[in-house]
């Protein structure tokens, strides 16, 4: 018997459609049984930052995106929507949507990066740190959703009073596509505002009494594997699929891409290569849990400023591969030259909300080269200072994944600047990977998302790290400006309140 190639597999058997709404791009994929992907197309998202530390974005744009892209998917390889089997959904975490009863968003989402809530952070912790810790939750953050949910509660009351529920960004996209309210415990614990780990509730005390919000406005929270509602007939009408469709609760970006990039196994490390960065570990032994070592703020997003500013194109990704050519010509170490890439506040390995940008150390030999050279370097050395506070095993290989692990040469310098082996799996898109596990689990193809990880994910290509005295002097810079810098990271200098 002769075996079908994966084209043939593709016409024939059934799919999964995948949504991953990121921060700044929405991405759409067919993926196969076998978990290749098959289609993929991509939108980016416009934030928009009207203030100094400011970030939010229109709900409904995350909407028209895929409504566009799902039909164009379909349509590039031909295939009936009726061989979708189910729908996957990954998105960015801790941007509360204000949903009307009707699912109409009341307001733009407020992003994570976004740092305007820190008075009230800093106040919630002050008045009420002691008693949110005692009903179990964590102390609020400003990229975390509780703070921002209090701003909104004391600025613009309307709003929450008109509200029916708060829903995560692909909680969102679901209730467009099937009518359903729910989340799962993965979103639900980036809100800061679950009671505790072991048994995913929210904590109804510090939403109500502290918050000033009523429990009710936050969805049910179901098992991401479950199946969280199935396509209307309009959603159908407008996507090209079929009514009924099964649409799983899914998860949160994070959860997805570690799943996509099997963190289950022990001792794995995951660079993800976002908007943000953000690296996970997995588990000393098998079973155990995978550990989160820290994030960024602004780690793709410092690329994107550098591509739109330095590169400025008509066409995105023509602006990206400007970049990418010019940082290739100039040396390592970029001449002396520094950037700083704490573009919105910081996350890791220390917090700081009012955390600015800054390339330190330029001088008229300098050009537009060595500014891009800067920015994949900085961001790099950020890495590295990551990996140097939150993993004490020095040489443990990253799987690097996410839309950055498209750049060859930031890859390349991460290696060479983090001294560590640098691993870019089969599909680095993990997130849209890690929904169509999730989707596969719900659907009955798989009894866990873990045993679709070993089947589906594998290593791709390997980059050695090149050990450079260029890049150990451009990292004792980075560290001694980046520590001379803190001190005038204050909300007055940029008039942020």
């Amino acid at each position: 018997m002769s075996l079908r190639s994966r084209s043939d597999r593709s016409r024939i058997d059934p799919l999964i459609l995948c949504i991953d709404q990121g921060t700044s791009v929405c991405k759409v994929a067919l993926c196969a049984p076998d978990g290749e992907v098959i289609a993929l197309a991509r939108r980016a998202i416009d934030v928009r930052h009207a203030q100094p530390f400011w970030a939010d974005v229109d709900p409904d744009a995350w909407v028209r995106a895929v409504w566009d892209l799902v039909p164009q998917v379909l349509r590039e390889r031909g295939v009936e929507g009726a061989r979708v089997e189910a729908v996957g959904l990954s998105g960015l975490m801790h941007a509360l949507v204000a949903t009307a009863v009707d699912g109409r968003a009341l307001a733009p989402a407020t992003l994570w990066m976004d740092q305007r809530c820190r008075g009230e952070c800093e106040a919630l912790i002050a008045e009420h740190g002691e008693r949110i810790q005692e009903l179990g939750a964590p102390l609020p953050r400003t990229t975390t959703s509780a703070a921002k949910l209090y701003s909104l509660r004391l600025h613009e009351p309307d709003i929450v009073d008109a509200t029916h529920q708060f829903l995560l960004p692909k909680d969102y996209l679901r209730l467009k596509l099937t009518g359903e309210w729910v989340t799962d415990p993965s979103d639900a614990g980036g809100t800061a505002m679950l009671a505790g780990r072991d048994e995913p509730r929210w904590a109804e005390e510090y939403v109500r009494g502290i918050l000033g919000v009523s429990p009710s406005k936050l969805p049910d929270i179901a098992a991401s594997t479950d199946i969280g509602g199935h396509l209307t007939q309009d959603a159908a009408d407008a996507l090209g699929l079929a009514a009924g469709t099964p649409v799983a609760v899914g998860a949160s970006d994070v959860r997805c891409t570690i799943a996509g990039t099997g963190i289950h196994n022990p001792g794995r490390r995951c660079l993800y290569m976002g908007t943000a960065a953000w690296i996970a570990r997995g588990p000393e032994e098998e079973g155990g849990p995978t550990r989160f070592l820290g994030a960024t703020a602004t780690f793709g997003a410092a690329l994107k400023w550098c591509a739109e500013t330095i590169c400025p194109n008509a066409d995105a990704d023509e602006s990206y591969a400007e970049v990418e050519r010019l940082a290739a010509d100039a040396p390592a170490g970029a001449d002396g030259l520094t950037f700083l890439p704490h573009l919105n506040g910081e996350r890791g390995p220390y917090y700081e909300p009012s955390a600015s940008g800054s390339y330190l150390g330029l001088v008229l030999a300098h050009g537009r080269k060595h500014m891009c050279r800067a920015v994949l370097e900085g961001t790099a050395c950020h890495i590295r200072h990551i990996l140097e506070e939150r993993d004490t095993e020095d040489g443990g290989e990253l799987w690097c994944v996410g839309g950055g692990a498209r750049t060859r040469l930031w890859l390349r310098i991460i290696a060479d600047i983090t001294g560590r082996p640098v691993v870019i799996p089969r599909q680095p898109e993990a997130g849209l990977l890690g929904a169509s596990m999730i989707a596969s689990v719900a659907v009955g193809r798989y009894d866990s998302v873990e045993a679709a990880g070993d089947d589906w994910v594998a290593e791709g290509r390997r980059i050695e790290p090149r050990p450079s005295p260029a890049y150990e002097r451009a990292y004792r810079r980075y560290r001694a400006l980046d520590e001379a810098m803190r001190p005038h990271y204050t909300p007055e200098s940029h008039n942020a309140d």
